[in-house]
């Protein structure tokens, strides 16, 4: 098995051996869980705050049709 390159990669924008590295990556990702510790927009976004940042944006964008992309935006202060 390997990832599912429409749903999940921006497959359109990417070279032959770009799309290739990617799904590597992807496939590894899915079968190496001891690794994989999701976390939401808000967890992440309060560890952001909690070392000094202030959070611009936390969300999602969308870079092509029906394909987002999770995006914290922050300004370290000093």
């Amino acid at each position: 098995p390997i990832c599912d390159i429409v749903r999940t990669l921006p497959y359109k924008q990417l070279s032959k051996e770009q799309l290739k590295e990617w799904v590597i990556l992807d496939t590894f990702d899915m079968f190496s869980p001891q690794y994989d510790n999701p976390q939401t927009i808000s967890t992440v976004k309060k560890w952001f705050e909690k070392h000094g940042a202030t959070v611009t944006f936390a969300g999602y964008v969308q870079y092509v049709e029906n394909q987002f992309a999770t995006v914290i935006r922050a300004i370290k202060n000093n």
